[in-house]
C-alpha cells in the first residue's frame, strides 16, 4: 500500500520512503522515490534478539526522530503500528510536522498494552488514517477528537499480471496473517 502511494504521489511531488530493513523493495518503486533504509534490524532468533530489541527500537525511534527534525518535510505519513508508534513519539516532541498515522490493522486485535500505547500516543497526531469504519468507530469509541479518516487499501492493476502463457491452470493465490 505503501509504495503504490508512494508511486503514485511522486508523479507530482518528492517522496522519501523510510523503511526498517536493508532497503530491498519487493515491488516496483519510482525511480522519483527516495527509499531511506535505516538498516536497524533485530537479530533473528533467540535470547540475543530478546536482549536487543530495546536498543533496536531505540535506535529506531532515534533514526526516524532525527530524520523528522531535518524539516524538510511537509507531513510524515506512517503505517503499521512498531512506525505508529515512533511517529507519535516524534510528534509529541517536534510540533512544525504534520503526523499522518494510518492505522492498518484492527486496533481491538492488539494487546492490552499495546490499546493504550494507541489510545494514548495517536492522540498526538494530526490525522488517523482508518482502513474502514470498524476501525474509525473504535478511536471513536475511545475519545479520539483528531480528523479521523478512512481510507482503504489502493491497487495497482497495473502490476498484476493479466496472461502468463507458461502457465496452463492458473491459480489464485493469497498471503496473510492469521495472528
Amino acid at each position: 500500500v505503501m509504495v503504490t502511494l508512494a508511486n503514485e504521489w511522486s508523479k507530482e511531488h518528492e517522496i522519501t520512503l523510510m523503511v526498517f530493513n536493508e532497503g530491498n523493495c519487493f515491488y516496483h518503486l519510482n525511480r522519483e522515490v527516495h527509499l531511506k533504509a535505516m538498516n536497524i534490524m533485530p537479530g533473528k532468533r533467540g535470547i540475543l534478539r530478546r536482549l536487543t530489541i530495546p536498543f533496536i527500537e531505540l535506535a529506531r525511534l532515534n533514526a526516524i526522530y532525527s530524520e523528522i527534525k531535518k524539516g524538510k518535510y511537509d507531513f510524515v505519513l506512517s503505517f503499521c503500528f512498531t512506525a505508529n508508534f515512533f511517529a507519535s513519539v516524534a510528534a509529541f516532541f517536534l510540533k512544525r510536522e504534520k503526523i499522518l498515522i494510518s492505522e492498518r490493522n484492527d486496533p481491538y486485535r492488539y494487546s492490552g498494552w499495546q490499546r493504550r500505547i494507541v489510545n494514548l500516543l495517536y492522540r498526538k497526531s494530526d490525522v488517523v488514517i482508518c482502513q474502514n469504519k470498524i476501525v474509525k468507530d473504535y478511536f471513536i469509541k475511545n475519545g479520539f477528537k483528531n480528523n479521523l479518516i478512512i481510507l482503504p487499501n489502493p491497487v495497482n492493476f497495473t502490476d498484476i499480471p493479466t496472461k502468463r502463457p507458461d502457465i496452463i491452470f492458473p491459480e489464485i493465490v493469497t498471503v496473510g496473517r492469521l495472528n
